[in-house]
């Protein structure tokens, strides 16, 4: 409508309307109201959306502060649990509570960013401000209250672990004690025996279960350092445990000694039956002697019993003594028992004493036998020192050392002593064996056969144990001698190698006086080596000698000897070598001196003639007295020019290789001679 006025306006304007300016102007201010009215219209619109945005802004910040609210009841919470698994349920809780706790950041971003698209007037009202600032400081109060919740979240669950891992080892140690009251060591070695290997499955669990315990010492330790808040129930709990451990481990020694001591009194019963029933064999075997006859039949079988009984009574007598201790052990460990134990101690006592006056009744038997008797007694112990003697007489030791072999041969004489001091026996006890076996009346008779065959046992054994001392005797010299001479071939081995390295330095000739000095010194090395030659040469003719005499170990000897004198060879010949190199230098050096000293004399007089002093003399005659003694001199010292020529012909003669060395120095003094 508006414009519509305006159009019909600008129609009569241009129309030239004779109110056309008061038209204009009307025009004019019609169409600024309506501006006006249009700028108020959009002020008025763009403030109604500000107050929009703005009322907006506060709903969003209630609705960011009704969760944090609900936020806050979950982090503040004083719930930690009743146990570990609900701990463990609560901690998951919290983890997601966190994660969205973190996730809210930027929704309080965007709050942040709405506000600052707010108008300008709205966004800095304090109000705005005000509410932002009491988000930012109420969200981080929730990340400390989130934070802190978690830390008595996993302070409760290493606490309730804690008493987890301590409830399971108490309720163990709780069945462990009553298992323990169980074990009453019986009267019966089974029953014990049966006790003792549940006791060592206790055992084995005990030290299993240790580890538990100190897991749980472990814990507390860990959970005492960080400070833990419940640091007195800790403790507590730890003390209380460790106090069980230690009392059930205290139960445990004491019922390992009880159930031992149980077994070691059964034991005993059983160790006393069984000595008594050894005891009364042995009289049963001594009972059966009571119809023998005292002829050789009876003696040999009545000493041979004897004999064989000997080892065991010595075994029986240990065993009495061992029992007799063991009773004093138990009686003061149980008096209850004493009178038992006495009771079996006096039994056994007493059977013994039977015994051994039986033994002496039998060795009193055969002592009426006689010289019968004792000749098989000796016989027996002959027999036995025979066996014994040439056991160790083929022993097949060989000594490793020089020591070793000295050692062994002295044993061996020892026994060589030993044989001879038992001849004076064998040949009387060979004399009345073959006496009593010659009588007619015996040649059928078992028992005298089987003696004669005893000692012709014994005369083959006799021989063989000479032959073989004698054998020993060889061997063992030998060793000895091969140890000797090993002995002696490592100090030639040690004066050859000292005399190569001497041998091995090629020192250089510089000068005459050097050469002198070599040559004594190789002098002197020369005649050490002669004074050593006598030692190789020993060495050399012991091995010979031991080749000679069959030695078992020729062959090695031989070996060592021959390498031993091509070295003494091969050291001779470098070193006579080194001493006709020294002499070559020498008389080199020898040379090259003369020459330098000759050459010094040409030079000298060469200067003399062209000095002006000599030049200028006053008078002819004291010039011509002058160049005479001169020329006198130089006839003189030709002769030394001659000499030095000749000298260093011959050498270049004799030593062609030094040639290059002795031609340019003739050459060069005839050059300074002319």
């Amino acid at each position: 409508q508006l414009m519509s006025v305006v159009a019909v306006g600008d129609q009569l304007v241009q129309q030239q309307h004779f109110g056309a300016e008061r038209i204009q102007e009307r025009l004019q201010d019609t169409l600024g109201n309506w501006n006006h009215l249009l700028d108020l219209a959009a002020l008025r619109r763009k403030r109604l959306e500000e107050a929009v945005d703005f009322h907006q802004f506060f709903a969003d910040a209630d609705d960011v502060d009704i969760w944090m609210l609900d936020t806050l009841r979950l982090v503040s919470s004083e719930d930690v649990g009743r146990d570990e698994a609900n701990v463990q349920s609560l901690l998951k809780k919290h983890k997601d509570a966190t994660e969205e706790l973190k996730n809210y950041a930027s929704t309080i971003e965007a709050l942040h960013t709405q506000a600052g698209q707010l108008g300008e007037q709205d966004r800095t009202a304090p109000e705005v401000v005000e509410r932002l600032n009491s988000i930012d400081h109420r969200y981080q109060e929730l990340l400390e209250l989130a934070k802190l919740r978690k830390q008595r979240l996993l302070d409760a669950l290493s606490l309730y672990k804690l008493f987890s891992e301590a409830d399971g080892v108490e309720q163990w140690i709780g069945e462990k004690d009553r298992m323990l009251q169980t074990m009453v060591p019986a009267k019966d070695i089974e029953d014990v025996e049966i006790m003792k290997h549940r006791y060592d499955g206790f055992d084995k669990e005990m030290n299993a279960n240790a580890s538990r315990v100190a897991v749980v010492n472990q814990l507390a330790r860990q959970l005492l350092h960080v400070e833990h808040p419940n640091c007195e129930q800790i403790v507590a709990r730890q003390n209380q445990l460790n106090h069980e451990w230690a009392e059930l481990r205290e139960k445990a020694e004491g019922k390992r000694e009880e159930l031992n001591s149980a077994h070691g009194v059964q034991s005993f019963h059983i160790e006393c039956r069984e000595t008594i029933s050894w005891i009364e064999d042995k009289k049963r075997i001594l009972q059966s002697t009571d119809s023998l006859e005292m002829d050789l039949t009876g003696i040999m079988t009545l000493q041979r019993r004897l004999s064989g009984m000997e080892r065991d009574l010595a075994a029986i007598q240990a065993k009495l003594d061992s029992l007799e201790a063991e009773a004093d052990a138990i009686e003061a460990e149980h008096p209850e028992e004493a009178a038992v134990i006495r009771e079996r101690i006096t039994q056994i006592t007493q059977i013994w004493e039977q015994l051994t006056q039986m033994l002496k009744e039998r060795d009193s038997k055969l002592e009426e036998a006689g010289d019968l008797h004792r000749f098989l007694r000796d016989l027996d112990h002959f027999q036995a020192w025979l066996t014994k003697t040439q056991t160790d007489v083929a022993s097949e030791d060989i000594p490793g050392s020089l020591a070793d072999a000295e050692r062994l041969l002295n044993q061996h004489q020892a026994i060589r002593e030993e044989i001879d001091n038992y001849t004076d026996d064998y040949t009387k006890m060979m004399e009345y064996g073959e006496n009593i076996t010659a009588e007619p009346s015996t040649q059928q008779d078992p028992q005298y056969m089987f003696l004669r065959e005893r000692l012709k046992a014994l005369r083959d054994g006799w021989q063989e144990l000479h032959q073989m001392w004698e054998n020993r005797q060889q061997l063992l010299s030998q060793s000895l001698n091969l140890q000797m001479y090993n002995r002696d071939t490592r100090q030639a081995e040690v004066l050859l190698s000292q005399q190569e390295h001497v041998l091995s330095k090629d020192d250089a000739v510089m000068n005459l006086e050097q050469a002198e000095n070599l040559i004594k010194r190789h002098e002197a090395f020369l005649t050490t080596m002669e004074a050593n030659d006598d030692k190789i040469n020993s060495v050399v003719q012991f091995a010979g000698r031991l080749c000679d005499e069959g030695h078992f170990a020729a062959d090695k000897v031989s070996k060592k000897a021959e390498n031993i004198a091509d070295r003494r060879n091969a050291n001779r010949e470098r070193a006579l070598q080194q001493m006709e190199k020294l002499k070559d230098q020498l008389l080199l050096h020898q040379f090259l001196q003369d020459c330098e000293e000759l050459g010094e004399w040409v030079q000298e007089k060469k200067f003399i003639a062209q000095d002006e002093t000599y030049r200028s003399a006053k008078t002819v005659h004291s010039k011509w007295t002058r160049h005479q003694a001169f020329e006198a001199e130089i006839a003189s010292n030709k002769d030394r020019l001659v000499r030095v020529q000749q000298a260093g012909e011959e050498l270049m003669k004799e030593k062609p290789e030094l040639a290059e060395l002795i031609a340019p120095k003739i050459k060069e003094l005839q050059q300074q001679f002319q």
